[in-house]
Parts: structure tokens; sequence; C-alpha cells
């Protein structure tokens, strides 16, 4: 008999056989491809022999080591074989064994199971028995190493759960099991401890809390479900608070018994209240000192500004010399004095985050020309040098708070003139990309300031604490030069406060550099662009002047899309996102809108669809600009209701002749609609479909069952919106099933909704009856389509 599988490689101990019965035995196995290792012994004695010790505990010891199974034959020379399987056995040998009998003598066989044998096996005279040797043997060796597998688990588990009692015995907090019907079945000494007693056996419920049904609150469900859960008590009992946590334990069976721990958190508790009411007396503490120092300062600033008028005016009437030079002395102390309250009053709303930013237009170019007028006189003064570098590419009209960034960049160039004696002090500002600070939504730019002096020096210690309030480059500089050393600390507040950092790099002796970036917000309003006249050649040529707002994030995209049409003759409103796009169309008039895809606060898309939401009857051309330029993006963009799509980077002439070519007559400008499709063209792109999905197929049938799910009730408002004139359900119904098809790749399907749509917009349903006939059959073509396509794939 020969099964066809491979049986495992066995070691057996045949004894009592005769030397053909042996030669059988062999020749059964090669003949049953089995790989077998027989040690034959017709006799016991000689085991003896070969061992040199003629004893069972020798024989034990030879037996447990090299043999899987022995094979015992009923008749021995001189010795029953039920007798010797008997004596092996009462010494505990852990091998199975096998015990070989005739026709007429299977009482012996049962004595020998019964004695422990694990099988027997009765010789007939055709030697049919040999067919079953192979497998007989083979499953004897793998039940005895599948019971020793059993009870290696059972005493990894009995260990494992003897090291888990001991960690439980031995841990502080009380601990607590409970099976699946809320009976204790375990308890730790600190458990019984809490409780007075041990409860094994009562239900939770009742012997914890006095309870004779299940605790409202009891979390035990979550347990069965296999999920830890966690919270905070107060126990009412010994008025301490518990963290307790709740563990399932899995058992073989399938059930799910509870594990409670409760931790006392009580003294964590006190810590924890008395820490928040010393940070809340320590928080009050300063506030009302910083308030008081507000107030202070305030007060005192008042008439400080009345002091210095005062002395202006003073200063315009007939005075001799002495009384000028009074006069001028007390002017320069007074606005000393003036800008040091201010300083203590800025750190002061600092401390109490009262400090605020007003954002407004301005121009850069023009406050940074302002200062170096300015502190070039003071440098002229001193007998030092002052040299400004603004790079070209810093514009001139930008958003955000004037005010402050002079503020930072007197304080930063009236310490530099301060601290230099000798030498010259610089300040450059540029736009360069390594020195660019980006954030989360990539809003505005970022601009780079350098302020350079080669004055005293600040060392590698203090360098450190220059930012903090109150610090100079060392105490004596302080007397000499002056000042409280709340300049720099300002500063970088409102550096960080305007969405840039501050750093500083110095050398005693040679002079300090302070590095600081600023980001700006572009400016609403349109500004002349910076950028050179590349081709004169295209100024003067257009045919008619339009009036285009241009909704583009980035600045230098924005300079050179409006360069390049100033140029050309046409007048240009900027808008920084598409939330600006939306206002400046509600409060102006345009003949085009080129509209970048994505920007933050609001996308292209989105301001596309509020725009066309705001319209009347007109229909302004929209014009996508993005730089993706990835297949279905035109498809896309068209589908938003937009005239035509614009690939970055901006190549000038193509620019030009798509911005030229889209009609610009809003008056009466009919949207380009796009033709119905053709019933030779694909229903269903395959290919673009498993792009989208990445080749899911599982995904793929839940789009269409998704999709002829919601089929028939849009197909329905379609039809509704049709014959009752309901242009606003049509748009619904046709926006809604356009845009699945297009997730579905169906974009005949979508060109024909996307027709309808536009039809409800324009108000115009004189073609909508035909057009929903087309659609009608391309819906027909894309149910066969996906339907092929869910047979292929099963």
């Amino acid at each position: 008999m020969n099964t066809g599988k491979t049986l495992p490689r066995i070691r057996i101990l045949l004894v009592g056989t005769s030397e053909e019965e042996f030669l059988s035995f062999r020749r059964t196995f090669e003949i049953h491809n089995v790989a077998a290792e027989i040690t034959h012994y017709a006799r016991a004695e000689e085991i003896y022999e070969r061992i040199g010790e003629e004893s069972f505990q020798g024989l034990k010891k030879i037996v447990n080591l090299n043999y899987d199974l022995i094979v015992i034959n009923y008749k021995l020379p001189g010795m029953s074989g039920l007798d010797l399987c008997r004596k092996l056995l009462k010494q505990d040998i852990s091998l199975p064994l096998v015990f070989l009998t005739e026709a007429g003598t299977e009482s012996l066989a049962a004595e020998a199971i019964r004695a422990g044998a694990e099988d027997y096996l009765i010789k007939d005279s055709g030697q049919f028995y040999l067919e079953l040797i192979p497998i007989i043997f083979s499953n004897v060796v793998q039940r005895r190493k599948d019971r020793l597998a059993s009870q290696s688990a059972e005493e990894l588990l009995r260990e494992t759960e003897e090291k888990y009692k001991s960690v439980m015995n031995a841990t502080e907090d009380p601990v607590y099991i409970c099976s699946p019907d809320f009976r204790i079945t375990y308890m730790n000494p600190a458990m019984i401890r809490r409780t007075g007693r041990n409860a094994l056996g009562e239900r939770c419920y009742k012997a914890l809390h006095g309870r004779e049904k299940k605790c409202l609150w009891c979390l035990h469900w979550k347990t069965q479900k296999g999920e830890r859960s966690d919270f905070e008590i107060h126990s009412p009992k010994d008025g301490h608070f518990y963290h307790v946590f709740n563990s399932p334990i899995f058992h073989q069976d399938g059930s799910v018994s509870k594990m409670t721990i409760l931790r006392d958190i009580t003294q964590k508790k006190q810590n924890e209240e008395i820490l928040k009411a010393a940070t809340e007396a320590t928080e009050a503490a300063n506030r009302t000192k910083n308030e008081f120092l507000a107030n202070m300062s305030h007060e005192i600033r008042t008439p400080m500004n009345a002091i210095i008028g005062m002395i202006d005016l003073a200063l315009n009437t007939k005075l001799d010399a002495e009384q000028q030079d009074f006069l001028e002395s007390a002017k320069i102390s007074a606005a000393s004095l003036l800008q040091l309250f201010n300083d203590i009053l800025d750190f002061s709303k600092i401390q109490t985050n009262r400090l605020k930013l007003e954002e407004t237009d301005f121009d850069l170019r023009e406050l940074l020309e302002t200062i170096q007028k300015t502190f070039s006189i003071r440098a002229h003064q001193k007998g030092i040098g002052f040299s400004a570098d603004i790079s070209p590419d810093v514009p001139h009209i930008v958003r955000a708070d004037p005010d402050r960034l002079r503020q930072i960049l007197v304080n930063l160039l009236d310490n530099a003139i301060k601290f230099t004696e000798k030498g010259a002090v610089g300040l450059m500002v540029t736009q360069e990309a390594e020195h660019e600070k980006t954030d989360a939504d990539n809003s505005g730019f970022c601009l780079y300031f350098k302020v350079s002096d080669t004055g005293i020096g600040i060392s590698s210690e203090q360098i450190r604490q220059i930012f903090s309030g109150f610090t100079q480059a060392d105490g004596s500089a302080t007397r000499r030069f002056g000042g409280m050393g709340l300049g720099t600390t300002i500063s970088k507040k409102l550096i960080e406060m305007m969405g840039g950092c501050i750093w500083a790099e110095s050398c005693m002796g040679k002079g300090s550099i302070f590095h600081f970036t600023i980001r700006f917000r572009p400016a609403f309003r349109s500004v002349q662009s910076s950028i050179p006249v590349f081709h004169e050649k295209f100024a003067g040529q257009v045919k008619k002047k339009l009036r285009i707002l241009l909704a583009e994030d980035n600045l230098m995209n924005r300079k050179l899309a409006m360069t390049i049409l100033k140029i050309r003759g046409h007048e240009v409103i900027a808008a920084a996102n598409g939330r600006e796009a939306v206002k400046a169309f509600q409060q102006k008039h345009f003949d085009m809108i080129l509209m970048d895809i994505q920007m933050p606060e609001m996308d292209g898309f989105e301001a596309a669809e509020q725009i066309r939401n705001l319209e009347g009857g007109k229909h302004i051309p929209i014009i996508a600009m993005t730089a993706h330029a990835m297949r279905g993006d035109r498809e896309r963009c068209l589908a938003k209701g937009m005239a035509d799509y614009i690939s970055k980077p901006i190549r000038r002439d193509e620019f030009l002749a798509k911005i030229e070519a889209v009609p610009n007559d809003t008056a009466g400008h009919e949207h380009n609609i796009p033709e119905c499709p053709k019933k030779s063209e694909e229903v269903l792109n395959r290919s673009a479909l498993m792009d989208i999905v990445g080749g899911n197929m599982e995904l793929v049938k839940k789009l269409i069952m998704l999709y002829l799910e919601n089929l028939p009730k849009l197909m329905l408002q379609i039809k509704k919106g049709i014959a009752s004139h309901d242009n606003k359900l049509l748009i619904f119904a046709a926006h809604s099933l356009k845009g699945m098809s297009y997730n579905l790749s169906a974009r005949t399907v979508a060109r024909a909704a996307l027709e309808l749509e536009e039809m409800g917009r324009t108000g115009d349903l004189t073609r909508a009856e035909e057009t929903y006939a087309v659609l009608k059959e391309e819906i027909e073509r894309l149910k066969a389509a996906v339907l092929s396509l869910m047979e292929e794939s099963f």
C-alpha cells in the first residue's frame, strides 16, 4: 500500500523477531519510500550484552536516547514478550511501544495495551500486515511527538501562570480577575487587604460594591470585545483616587476574563493640586506685575509726549545760544526716556501676550530708503560709514506691519551704531532662496535681513543671552553705552510674530552680524512690477484691452504674469489666494480671471465655483493655471466650469495666445460647452480607472456598485429638472453625476452631464431633451462596459 505521502524518518528498536522478519520489515519501508533506521535484536539479552549492563535501567537509558519506537514480538526466546513489555513500561520508558502478535493471540495484544503499549499489530500468514507497518509506526511516533509538545506547552503555561501570580502577589496595587459571568476568580493580597476579605467565587458587583445587579458604569463589555480601558475614580469607601486599568485575559476555550488593576493616585492628585495652585499664584503675580508695568509706562509716556512737544515749541521761539543748547539737550534726553518707556511697554505686552500686529499694504522700498537716510546721517555724525544693499528682487508693495518692521530695524541699527566706534555699519535685504523660511500653508514670501557692524563684538557666552531681557554685551558696556538691553528681546518677539527668526554671530573686538527673516504677504492692490521688460515688441499689439483678475499665490509667478500682461496692454488686478479673488470679483468688473489651482485659504476650484454661483446671466471666462500638467487636469478644469487651462511654467506666447483666444465679451458671452460624445469613443477608460485605484480590483467593484446604486436617483432628478425647468435641481443632479463619472473614468457620460449642468446654469434648456437622450445612451453603454469588466474579474 503506497499512500503517496512522504513520511518522516523514524528510528526503530525491533526485539524478538527472526532475521527473515527483520529483513521483511526493512524491505517494506524501502518499498514505501519511508526513511527508517531499524536496530534488530533477536533476543532481549543481546541488548544487555551490547551495552555491558544487564539491567533494565541500562536498557531504559539507551532506548530513550537513541530510538523513536520499540517493537516487541509476543514470543521471545526464554521470555514472554508481554513480560518484557510490562517490565519496560514499569521502568517509565518514554518511547511508544508496539506489540507484535499472531492470529489467535489477540488476548495478549489486549493485555499489552492495558499495560501501556501504544498499539499492536497482528501478523498474518499472507504478510499483508507488512503493508500497514510504515503508516502505523509513523502515526505512533507522531502521536508521541504531539503529546510531548502538548505537555511542554502545558508546562510552559503552568510556569507562566506561576510567574504571573508571583508578580501579582508581590505588587502593591490591588488586582483582581473576573470571569465572563462577573465571578471573582483571583484576588492578590493587596486587593484582599483593601476589601478586608477574600471574595473568590462571588459576583464582583456584590463583593466589591454591595450591589445586587451589575454596575451601570462597568466596562466588562469592552473587555469581552478584547479591548483595554482605563479611567480615574474617587472611592467613597476610603476617600482615595484610583487609576483603574482593565485588560482582557483570553482563554483556550474562547472565553475572556477581565483583569482589573487599581493604582492609588491620591498623592499624585494632591501634588497636582498643590502645583496648580502655586502656578496660578505665580501667574497671577506676574500678570499683576506686568499690568502695573504696562499701565505705569503708558501713564508716563503720555506726559512725556507733551514734554517733547513743548520743547519743540520752545525751540521755535527766539532763544540765545545757551538756551538753545539747554533745550536741545533736554529734547535728546526726553526722546531717550520716551524710547525707554516704549521698550518697557512693549516688553510688558510681550510678557502678558498683549502685543498685537496690524497688517497693512505699504511700500517696503520706501520704508527702507527712509531708514537708510536716517542712519546714514547718524553714522556720518559719529564718523563711521554706513551702507545699504537692497536687492532688486525685493518688492515695492507688501502686506505686513510697517511700524513693527521699522522698530526692529531701528533697534538693531541703533545698537550697531551705538557699539561701533570705527569702521562701518551695513544693512542688506534680499530674497535669496537659501534664506527663505517656508511655512505650512506656503502663503506669502520671506525676506532675509542682515545688520552688520565693526563694533566691540559679543563674547560666545554673552551671545547666548543676547535675546533675553535686560541683557547687553556686559555690565561695563551698559554703563558706557546706556540702555536696558530690551531692544533685541523685543525684536526677537516681533520677528517671531511676523513669521520669521533671528540669530547672531560675533567676534570680540571685530564686530557682530544680526540675521533675521520676516514673512510678508503679497499686497492685494495692483503694483508696478520690477521685472524688466523682455520683449518690447509685444507692447501695443493687443486688439482689445482687458481688465484681468490674476489669482496667484506665488509672488514671482504673479509678477511674471502681471509683467507680460501689462506689456501687452492689459489691466491687471492681483489676488494672493482664492478668497481674495472672490472678494475682488464682488467689488469690481473683470473681463477675465486667471486662476491658480493650488492656493492657500481657498483653492482655485473652490474660488471658481463660488464665482460661478455669484454670477447672474453673465459668464466670465476663467482660465485655470497649474504646475501639475497631469493627464486629466484639463478635463477636471473644464468640468469645474473653467474656459481653458494653462500649464506652468508660463510660456509667454502660449500664455497670451490662450488668453486672447478666449471670448471676453462677458455681456453676451456663452461658455464653450463640450460637444456631446461620439458613440465611437470609449465609454469606460479602464487604464485610467486602474491608475486611479492603484490596480485594486476590489475597490473598482465597490466604486461601480456605488455608482450604479446612485445612478437611478440622479437620472430621475435630471429628468424632473428638465421637465419642470427646475434649473437648480438640474444643476445639482448633473453636477453630481458628472463628478461620479469622472471618478469612474467614464468621460463620455461626464461630458454629457457637464453639458446639461451648463444648460441649467445658463437657463437655456432648448437642447436639454436631446442631450438627455444622448446621456441615456451613454449610460447604457457604460452599464454594459462595467458589467463586462465585473465578469472578467471573477
